[in-house]
């Protein structure tokens, strides 16, 4: 009996020894796949920042590029509808300030600019020279009719002839 209870403990004890050397081993092969994974993914980093040679930039360095790029032209787009939009506004102001100025000098003008079409419009006060034509056409006196000074149209209608 007294063997039988030696047997079943060296065979215990090398069961355990077994497992022992079983787990020691899965521990070894762990860490080496662990550092094995570990380098191939500082491997792969590194040749995503770090240039092949001295001619061919990295894929960082290419993609940081082409960002840069896009955003440049985003920004210069976005500028350009800006500053578009202020000069749009500007010249607009300038054009509402041509007719005024021609409606105190001749109201046919007046009436003559908002019955044009606005494209027509438009192209006629970019030129203020035709505005002041427009002006003399109309019989133009240079006296608005709010202060025309006591002038009635058969006065005016006088002059003419």
């Amino acid at each position: 009996m007294l063997v039988a209870s030696v047997v079943i403990l060296v065979s215990a004890l090398c069961q355990g020894l077994v497992g022992f050397s079983l787990l020691l081993l899965a521990r070894k092969w762990y860490v080496r796949e662990r550092d094995t994974l570990r380098e191939e993914i500082l491997q792969t980093v590194r040749g995503f920042i770090e240039a092949p040679n001295g001619e061919t930039p990295s894929a960082l360095a290419v993609i940081a590029d082409q960002f840069a790029t896009l955003f440049a032209a985003r920004l210069l787009q976005q500028a350009k509808s800006m500053l578009g939009g202020v000069a749009s506004k500007v010249q607009q102001s300038e054009q509402l300030a041509l007719i005024e100025e021609a409606a105190e000098a001749n109201p046919l003008v007046s009436m003559l600019a908002n019955m044009l079409p606005k494209r027509i419009r438009n192209n006629l006060l970019k030129n203020p020279q035709l505005v002041g034509a427009l002006a003399k056409l109309g019989g133009g006196n240079n006296h608005s009719v709010a202060g025309g000074g006591g002038d009635d149209v058969s006065d005016r209608i006088g002059r003419k002839r």
